[in-house]
C-alpha cells in the first residue's frame, strides 16, 4: 500500500511517503501517528526551498510498501472494512483544522 504524506514536519515522512510500521486513521480522519520533528522545516517552507525537478527526484525514488498496515476508526468510510483500511493506497494531507489527515476517505 502506497501511504502519500505531505506532512514534511512527521517523523515518519522519508521523501514524501510515511515509513512508519503501522498508521491509525482517528474517527475524525486525523492521522493519530503524525508526531512533530522538530529537526524538520514546516511543510510551507520546506516546499519553497525544493524545485520542481527535485520534487520529481524523490517521488521517482519511491519504492511502495506493502506491508504498512493501516488501522481505520473512520465509521462513514467506504475503504473502512472492521477497522482495518483497504483502499490500495491513502493520502495524508496538512490542513488549517487539523495537523494531518486522510484525505482518501470516502463517504458511504
Amino acid at each position: 500500500m502506497e501511504i502519500s504524506c505531505k506532512k514534511t514536519n512527521c517523523v515518519h515522512n522519508k521523501n514524501n511517503h510515511c515509513a512508519a510500521k503501522e498508521i491509525l486513521v482517528g474517527s475524525d480522519l486525523d492521522c493519530k501517528t503524525f508526531k512533530i520533528d522538530s529537526s524538520k522545516p514546516s511543510p510551507a517552507t520546506n516546499m519553497l526551498k525544493r524545485s520542481l525537478y527535485e520534487i520529481g527526484e524523490i517521488e521517482k525514488n519511491f519504492v511502495e510498501k506493502d506491508n504498512i498496515d493501516v488501522a481505520c476508526n473512520a465509521k462513514h468510510c467506504v475503504f473502512n472494512k472492521e477497522g482495518v483500511c483497504s483502499a490500495n493506497g491513502i493520502s495524508i494531507l496538512s490542513g488549517k483544522k487539523k495537523s494531518a489527515f486522510c484525505a482518501t476517505s470516502i463517504k458511504k
